[in-house]
């Protein structure tokens, strides 16, 4: 045994996902130049670890140390539609919450997909988390609800 009770040819559990966010200042330096591009512009990163990739988002996102704690922004509910379409399209800090918002809209993976050519795994998963918010805001007092929405990351 390697560890007294573990052998060496024990198969660590991969049980879990890792999220990794940049840390944009753009909070700090508001006549900065938000649109993303090749240049780099981040000061640093959240790394966020959970069961579900869901759950890692969630954690990383309350980590940037922003205002926003969850995936909804006031900026992005307020935007009319042709400005979410272009912060879509124009990749900027701010551009993970717009995504929820989209989806809150009703846009579907695909129009989504369409304007930012995000990969559907990652679509599938802001998807998800913004349909989780809704179960939960209609289902607050349901034990099952708040179980579920707590391996995702609520």
């Amino acid at each position: 045994p390697v560890t007294g009770t573990t052998y060496a040819e024990f198969e660590p559990a991969l049980d879990y996902v890792v999220c990794k966010i940049p840390r944009w200042p753009f909070d700090k330096f508001p006549k900065a130049d938000r649109v993303l591009g090749t240049q780099m512009k981040a000061t640093g990163e959240v790394m966020a670890i959970g069961r579900t990739a869901e759950e890692a988002m969630q954690k990383a996102v309350r980590s940037l140390e922003i205002d926003e704690k969850d995936l909804y922004s006031p900026e992005a509910h307020q935007a009319s539609d042709a400005q979410l379409e272009q912060k879509l399209v124009k990749a900027q800090d701010d551009r993970f919450f717009y995504l929820a918002e989209a989806f809150r809209r009703g846009y579907s993976a695909r129009d989504v997909h369409e304007l930012t050519k995000i990969n559907y795994y990652f679509l599938d998963i802001v998807q998800h988390m913004v349909e989780m918010e809704k179960t939960l805001e209609e289902n607050k007092d349901d034990a099952d609800t708040l179980r579920l929405a707590k391996k995702y990351g609520f």
